[in-house]
C-alpha cells in the first residue's frame, strides 16, 4: 500500500487523500486476498495434532491479524493524515548529485 501510494505522484496525484484512495483502490483488495488466504491455512492447521503445526498455525494466524490491523488502521491512517504530498519526501535530487546521470550527450 505504501509502494502505491508513491507511485500515485506519477499517475498525476498530488493530495493525500487522491493518493491514500488510489493506494486502497489499487491493491486494498490483493492486500486482503492475501491475508484470507494465508488466515485461513493457518486455522485449518489450528486441528493438527502435531505440536509443531498447531504452534506455527497460530503464529501465522496472529502474525496476519496483527500485519493487517497495523497496516489498514495504523499505517494508512498515517499516510491520510501526515503522508507525503506534492514534491514531499522526493530525494531524486540527492541521488542525483551522489550518482550524476550519464544522459548529457
Amino acid at each position: 500500500l505504501g509502494h502505491m501510494y508513491l507511485e500515485a505522484k506519477h499517475v498525476g496525484l498530488n493530495t493525500r487523500h487522491e493518493r491514500w484512495e488510489y493506494a486502497f483502490n489499487t491493491m486494498g483488495a490483493t492486500i486482503i486476498a492475501g491475508a484470507m488466504t494465508t488466515l485461513f491455512a493457518g486455522l485449518v492447521m489450528q486441528f493438527c495434532q502435531l505440536v509443531f503445526f498447531n504452534r506455527m498455525s497460530t503464529l501465522m494466524v496472529l502474525t496476519i491479524i496483527y500485519s493487517w490491523v497495523y497496516t489498514v488502521f495504523c499505517f494508512m491512517a498515517m499516510l491520510y493524515v501526515i503522508g507525503p504530498e506534492h514534491d514531499q519526501g522526493d530525494v531524486s535530487w540527492v541521488l542525483e548529485k551522489i550518482w550524476p546521470s550519464r544522459d548529457t550527450e
